[in-house]
């Protein structure tokens, strides 16, 4: 359209210096001689010869452009395709046996996950709790803040999901409250009864690249704005969320909670769409059941502003209102 536009408009402009040409021969000339016609002739050909060879280098621009842009769409649907194709792998190769030396296959293992999960950050809270209130100590004041123990909680346990309780630390420092109190909290998880079978645990292994190729397959998407417009961004995480079971939504949840999976909601809070984090932008939890009893920080609490940003502009940040 943009190009039988511009022909028309060349066409118009041509007849219009030949229509000028042609009245101010007439007009001024009426006796035609070779030499003027010549020169009539020399100014149209370099001026319409000019303009034409303009427009003609404009629509070889234009047509690079459009097959240089079907060729980005072409290479990314097709890695595309093939990074969701690798998702399903990373799910189907997941298993595991727990206690009752029952195994769990593929998407079938992420509700033992949550469960192994919860049980440890119980265990850790409690944990924490319980030091807080036997050691007064002010350096510890920090914590005693109802939000900074939450966060304490889960940034702790998860980790201890991830590398086991003996592997991980939040930091090395020391001199740091975080320090003494995972020392405290890793002492009082040993002697722990529900933490029998969960003291060596380490999902990392199964889960370390799970999380990854899915963080990169979404940041995959969002760096491709100069290939497609949001709505198409849009439309191709939401096919990765379909991949998606309600535990996995969950469980993805959580892992953004620690220092682990920080990357996925950074920045939180955010009130525009365009600049909010790539699980808010995208909304990848939206499917997080309604009944569901969230252990912790509840995410209809943790995703509060964007979850109105959303509801402002007529969209569901969560599929049901989680509160």
């Amino acid at each position: 359209m943009a190009i039988t536009s511009l022909w028309i408009c060349l066409g118009v402009f041509i007849c219009y210096v030949l229509l000028l040409s042609s009245n101010a021969i007439w007009h001024f000339c009426p006796k035609l001689s070779a030499t003027l016609t010549g020169q009539i002739g020399d100014f149209i050909g370099g001026v319409c010869g000019t303009i034409l060879t303009l427009a003609g280098t404009l629509y070889i621009i234009k047509t690079f452009n459009s097959q240089s842009k079907h060729s980005r769409k072409e290479v990314f649907e097709t890695a595309f395709m093939e990074m969701l194709e690798l998702h399903k792998q990373n799910v189907s190769e997941i298993k595991i046996t727990i206690s009752d030396n029952k195994e769990y296959v593929g998407r079938a293992a992420f509700p033992e996950f949550y469960n192994e999960l919860e049980t440890i950050y119980l265990a850790t809270k409690d944990a924490i709790t319980n030091f807080l209130n036997q050691d007064k100590s002010t350096k510890y004041d920090l914590f005693r803040n109802d939000e900074m123990l939450l966060t304490l909680s889960h940034q702790l346990s998860y980790g201890f999901f991830f590398y086991n309780i003996h592997d991980y630390v939040l930091t090395k420092d020391k001199n740091s409250p975080v320090y003494d109190i995972t020392l405290e909290v890793v002492l009082r998880l040993n002697e722990d009864a529900r933490m029998k079978d969960l003291k060596s645990l380490q999902r990392n292994i199964l889960l370390g690249h799970y999380f990854r190729h899915l963080y990169n397959m979404v940041k995959y998407v969002d760096d491709s704005k100069e290939t497609f417009n949001f709505h198409d961004r849009e439309i191709f995480c939401n096919l990765i969320r379909s991949q998606l079971s309600d535990y996995e939504q969950i469980l993805l949840y959580y892992n953004t909670l620690s220092p682990l999976g920080n990357a996925w909601i950074n920045p939180l809070g955010e009130k525009e769409v365009d600049k909010m984090s790539l699980l808010c932008k995208y909304r990848l939890v939206k499917n997080c059941p309604f009944h569901f009893v969230y252990f912790g920080k509840h995410p209809g609490d943790t995703f509060s502003v964007e979850n109105q940003v959303w509801k402002s502009q007529k969209e569901k940040f969560f599929e049901t209102d989680l509160r």
